[in-house]
């Protein structure tokens, strides 16, 4: 790397290429409380959805909840 080393701007679009990419069809087993299925992948393909932080910018300690059968 260059010294100094900068990163450039976000490509929101091209992150949520790839995590969509990276989730694959897993992305329709996803579920976040509050939201639709449809507002869920609009936030993976916009680039603004997290697997680390919640909508506060704290890391999510508690990320997996059984759905009830």
């Amino acid at each position: 790397m260059p010294d100094p080393f900068e990163l450039g701007e976000l490509n929101f679009a091209l992150r949520g290429r790839l995590l969509h990419d990276s989730f694959g069809e897993s992305v329709k087993q996803i579920r976040v409380a509050g939201k639709t299925q449809q507002e869920i992948e609009q936030a993976i393909d916009g680039g603004r959805f997290s697997v680390l932080v919640d909508e506060t910018g704290m890391f999510i300690k508690q990320s997996f909840t059984p759905d009830s059968a």
